[in-house]
């Protein structure tokens, strides 16, 4: 069974990329953001809290990664 400290930080890098899909994606009222936009969004909601970390390891993800991941 995994620590209790192993789930929260699962799940604060699921909430991160969970984000980073809601704001890269197309939506009806609004067109996705493109990946630098959205990383400012990510970093501006994340400076100075727990999650700062966990979104530098994200902005360092490669831009191929982030399209292969966008077109599955």
């Amino acid at each position: 069974m995994a620590e209790v400290s192993q789930v929260v930080q699962c799940a604060r890098v699921l909430s991160l990329a969970d984000a980073m899909c809601a704001m890269r994606a197309n939506r009806p009222y609004r067109p996705g953001l493109g990946r630098d936009e959205a990383m400012r969004s990510l970093g501006a909601v994340c400076v100075g809290g727990l999650d700062a970390p966990l979104a530098a390891v994200v902005e360092r993800v490669s831009v191929a990664t982030w399209q292969q991941a966008a077109a599955a």
